[in-house]
Formats: C-alpha cells, structure tokens, sequence
C-alpha cells in the first residue's frame, strides 16, 4: 500500500520553561511561544535562579528562556549549580552588553527585548534541529559574528588608599579574589582594591577576559601557556600560576579559539 508523502511523523514538541523574575515578561514570552511556535510547550516558570534549578530538576526541559539581569543575580548563574546542562539555553535580556558572555557559555541564541517574533522562531527552530540531533558546529561562530561589537572599557579607575590609580585595561595579567578585596595584577604591580571580584563586571562582560575559577578573572592576551598536567591550569606571561576549574575547561578552551 501506497502512504500519502502528505502525511509526516509528528516531530516530539521542545519542552521549555522560562526563568525571568518579572511575571508579566514571563506571560508575555509563554503568549508568543504558543502562537508562533507550534510543537514547544511550556511545562514551567521560574523567578529566580534558584526556583530555575528546581524546576529543571523536577522537569528536565529541552530548551531553558533565560533572562540574564534579575534582582540580586545574574542568570548566568544557572551554570554554576548546572556546570554540565542536559538542556540548551536562549538568553533574553534588554542589554545587548552581555552577548559576548552569552557565547562563551555556549548560548543557542540570545535574543533582546522586546523580543521579535522573526527571531524568536529561528532561535525555537535552532533548538529544534539540534535536538533532532542535527548537529550545528558554527552555531556559536555565527553567534558571534551576528552580534554588533560591544562597546569594551580600556581603562580602570582604581581607588587605593588616598590615590586614584588609573590602569590600562590590556596590561592587567588577572585579578584574584580576597574575600571583600581584589588584587589587580600587572606585570610588575600588585594593587590591593577594596572591592569584591564579582563587582568588576565591566572586565566580566569584556571579551578578553575568562572566569578561569571563583577567584581568578583573565586576560586571556595575557596568556603564556595552557599545561594540561595535574588537572590544567595557567601560565601568565609574569610567570604566575592560575588555577583552572575543571568544570570551566571547556569553556575555556572554546574562549581561546577565537582570540
């Protein structure tokens, strides 16, 4: 018997949840993903990152809406309680700034509020064909080139005791965390600032610089040498030693590709 070519294997629906801490964000988003893009279903919501990773748990979606800039946080933190996601993420945010940290955490897409429907389903259909097991290995290349270059700081102003210091941004070999203050490190100065690492986040969002562990940001220019032994770790180009974290190699060694 003939079957009709009309009649297809209904694909298996991307299940999603949404993380975003605005309730009203969260409605709007669910609204256009049930009117634009047949065959995903929303199984869950989540506010925070912390109510994100119970829901992932409880759930285990496909595909994770993320929002970067919530209260208190950062989405980006999903990935340190999820350092091995099963599931693959569409960043949504209104700050274009953040795009380039986007890709190093190996974004499907990243979309800008408001968000447009035409960009909305590439990113749904993105997450379609790959879990159809149609692998895309330029999707983060084309990521990348997709996105407008964002503006990046090239100098810091530092306050240290009775003193502004002010420091070159392409000079500065790493920053190491100590408790409530933050060495910044250059070839031959060390400068003790009173400020906690995570509150340098215009090096975080700076494409030359790499989160290597929770006490270590780099410039990755700076880099000398990449020694697998013992785990991996760092070589700086003063010589310095800089931990690596295991479930941060990948990342890292996709950061580098593109330097």
């Amino acid at each position: 018997m003939t079957h009709s070519t009309d009649q297809q294997e209904t694909p298996q629906p991307v299940r999603a949840i949404i993380v975003d801490d605005e309730a009203r964000a969260r409605r709007t988003l669910e609204k256009l993903l049930q009117d634009y893009c047949p065959g995903l279903e929303v199984v869950g919501q989540a506010g925070s990152v912390v109510e994100a990773v119970e829901r992932i748990a409880e759930l285990g979606p496909d595909l994770v809406f993320l929002d970067i800039e919530m209260p208190n946080e950062f989405g980006f933190a999903l990935f340190d309680h999820c350092p091995e996601p099963a599931f693959h993420v569409v960043f949504t945010t209104a700050y274009q700034q953040y795009a380039i940290q986007a890709f190093r955490v190996s974004a499907l897409d990243y979309l800008l509020k408001p968000i447009e429907i035409e960009q909305l389903t590439k990113a749904v259909e993105k997450a379609r064909e790959v879990l159809n097991g149609k692998l895309m290995a330029e999707k983060l290349q084309t990521l990348k080139l997709n996105m407008n270059e964002q503006r990046r700081i090239t100098r810091l102003v530092l306050s240290q005791n009775n003193e502004v210091v002010f420091v070159n941004v392409a000079d500065i070999q790493y920053l190491e965390a100590d408790g409530s203050y933050t060495y910044v490190v250059e070839d031959q100065k060390k400068l003790l600032v009173s400020k906690k690492l995570g509150e340098f986040t215009e090096l975080e969002q700076h494409p030359d610089f790499f989160r290597t562990h929770r006490s270590f940001l780099v410039n990755l220019r700076q880099l000398d040498r990449f020694v697998r032994n013992d785990g991996g770790y760092l070589l700086m180009r003063n010589g310095h030693k800089i931990e690596l974290s295991r479930n941060r190699k990948d990342e890292f060694l996709e950061a580098i590709r593109y330097l």
